[in-house]
């Protein structure tokens, strides 16, 4: 399998790969040349790409099974967290 990249007009780079895993390191080891930032969802725990200049530890995926994606679910989830331990106002409704 070849494949050739295209960078400016007078530049051609071409790779010769042997198998998927020949693929997958080149692709990565790309991202990490261009510093594109990526981490590990602390909810569904799959790697996702950072997007923009903010810091987040959840990605936008939704899972299979639900109508949100992580960031809304962990939202949803640290504010009952918050609200069941507020001893000020123990009955306050979500």
């Amino acid at each position: 399998m070849i494949t050739s990249i295209r960078v400016p007009n007078f530049m051609n780079i071409q790779y010769e790969f042997r198998t998927i895993e020949d693929i997958l390191e080149l692709e990565f080891t790309k991202m990490l040349e261009a510093n594109v930032r990526f981490r590990k969802c602390k909810r569904c725990g799959k790697y996702f790409i950072m997007k923009g200049n903010y810091d987040t530890n959840y990605c936008d995926r939704v899972a299979d099974g639900e109508t949100r994606n992580c960031q809304e679910l962990s939202a949803a989830e640290n504010y009952k967290a918050k609200i069941a331990g507020d001893k000020a106002n123990p009955g306050r409704p979500l």
